[in-house]
C-alpha cells in the first residue's frame, strides 16, 4: 500500500515495485476508469491501483457569498488569498477548517505546500 503517486514512481525507480500480473490488469480494465489505472501506472506499466480515495483536499465555498461579494473562483494559490480577503472585506469570513483532530491541518499544509 503506497499512499501517493510520486511514492510509486519512486518505489517503481528504486525496483521495489514489481508490474501487476495478467489477471489484476484485466480486473483492473473491468472495474476501474482509465484515469484511475493511470494513477497506479509508472510509464505506461500499471504497478498498482488506488483502493481508496477521499475528498478531504476539495474547498467548498457558499457560491452566493461568492456572488455577493463580487469573486469569482481561483484558479491559483494567489487568487484564493485574494479571493478570500474580497469576500473577508464584504463581511464574510473566508476559510473555515474543521480542526478538532489534528490530521484536517496537517492536511490543508500538505495542500498549501504542494
Amino acid at each position: 500500500m503506497i499512499p501517493q503517486v510520486g511514492a510509486i514512481q519512486q518505489a517503481v525507480a528504486k525496483k521495489w515495485a514489481k508490474p501487476v500480473g495478467n489477471e489484476a490488469r484485466a480486473q483492473l480494465g473491468q472495474n476501474y476508469a482509465q484515469v484511475w489505472q493511470d494513477l497506479g501506472a509508472v510509464d505506461g506499466t500499471q504497478y498498482g491501483v488506488y483502493f481508496k480515495a477521499a475528498n478531504k483536499s476539495l474547498i467548498w465555498y457558499n457560491a452566493q457569498a461568492f456572488e455577493n461579494a463580487g469573486a469569482s473562483e481561483p484558479k491559483t494559490w494567489k487568487d484564493f488569498l485574494n479571493t478570500a480577503e474580497t469576500v473577508s472585506a464584504s463581511g464574510v469570513t473566508p476559510v473555515s477548517v474543521g480542526g478538532a483532530d489534528g490530521w484536517t491541518l496537517t492536511d490543508w499544509f500538505e495542500n498549501i505546500y504542494l
